[in-house]
Parts: C-alpha cells; sequence; structure tokens
C-alpha cells in the first residue's frame, strides 16, 4: 500500500512525527473500487473516511430519479460525510467510483479515538472538516450566481484533468445543465479562442 500521496497531503496541514504518522497509517485499509462502483450509499449512515490514493469518484444526490453532482474527487482528495457520521442520520448523498479508483479509508471512530494519542489527528481533522464547509460553501455560491458558461471556465481553470477524464454526461450533470447545452458552450469558447 502506497502512503507517500496521503502523506504528503498531510504534511501540508500538521507535522507528524514518524511514529504518529505510523500510528494513524496501521489504521488504514486500502480499498480497491471497479468503474461504477460504489464506494458510499445513500441512505446509510456513513461511517468511514478515505483519501484517494487513484482514480476519480463523484458524490451525488437524487432528487425525482435524477442525479445531481455535488462534487468530483481526484487524486488526493479526502472525502467523507461527517454530518452524517456525527448525527447519525442517513446519508443523502452516494459516492461512486468513475474510473478503477485505489482509496484509503479509515473509520471515523477510529479516527476519533487517535485524538489523545497524537492531538495533531484531531488539528488535521478539523481542518479537513473545515475545507470540506468552504467547498460546498463555493460550489452553492456557483450555482446561484454564475451562469455555465462561468462555471465550465472556472472548471477548466482549476481542473482542467477532470474534463479530459470524465465523461461529457457528468461534467453536464454537475455544471447543472444538459449535454446539449455544454456542448454548445465548448464550441462557442472554442470558436471565440480559436
Amino acid at each position: 500500500m502506497n502512503l507517500e500521496l496521503i502523506k504528503e497531503a498531510i504534511k501540508k496541514v500538521v507535522h507528524f512525527k514518524p511514529q504518529e504518522f505510523d500510528l494513524f497509517a496501521q489504521q488504514v485499509k486500502l480499498v480497491q473500487l471497479a468503474k461504477n462502483e460504489t464506494w458510499e450509499a445513500r441512505g446509510r449512515v456513513a461511517h468511514h473516511m478515505a483519501f484517494v490514493n487513484q482514480g476519480i469518484l463523484r458524490e451525488y444526490r437524487v432528487k425525482d430519479e435524477e442525479e445531481f453532482i455535488q462534487q468530483f474527487y481526484v487524486e488526493g482528495d479526502f472525502m467523507g460525510n461527517y454530518l452524517s457520521y456525527q448525527s447519525n442520520t442517513p446519508s443523502e448523498t452516494a459516492t461512486v467510483a468513475i474510473e478503477p479508483c485505489e482509496i484509503l479509508q479509515l473509520p471515523f471512530k477510529t479516527l476519533e479515538s487517535l485524538y489523545t494519542q497524537v492531538p495533531a489527528i484531531q488539528q488535521f481533522s478539523e481542518h479537513i472538516g473545515q475545507f470540506k464547509l468552504q467547498q460546498i460553501h463555493q460550489r452553492a455560491s456557483a450555482l446561484l450566481t454564475q451562469t455555465p458558461k462561468e462555471r465550465y471556465l472556472q472548471l477548466l481553470q482549476n481542473q482542467p484533468e477532470l474534463l479530459q477524464r470524465v465523461p461529457q454526461y457528468l461534467i453536464a450533470q454537475y455544471l447543472g445543465i444538459t449535454p446539449i447545452s455544454l456542448s454548445r458552450i465548448r464550441k462557442r469558447i472554442f470558436l471565440n479562442n480559436g
């Protein structure tokens, strides 16, 4: 199990002593997901957080049998529905692999039990929680205040790899538009820049 990527992600936030990281790493479980395999299902209480070591996943909600993508997770991202776990309520979202994935999974309970042994883990956990809240706020703000073209350009600027690796109909879902509208936006951008 390769832990270098998660080690680098953690180092950006807190300082772990080697023995502290080893203690943390002993609790991590490697999970392989096939394309379209569900990591976390809707309607169940979430119990795990995870780190994407390889691959892309999508977190989505369903309304009237239509999917609305809330977030994409790529290599180096942390994911997990802490709100569902903390409130002991079923998750309103599902997280599914878009391509074969390798994730490093850890139960929330285990993470919390490590707080007393390794105080930096609590600091790290709080940082991830604040980052997730910021992501949700930015996503909601973009959907309320930006045009689909502006959302597409922001995605192009901030996460261009998604446009290469994620099917266009999923990009359209994420942007809150139809695939035909996405095609028109891309055509206009190409014609204006070409």
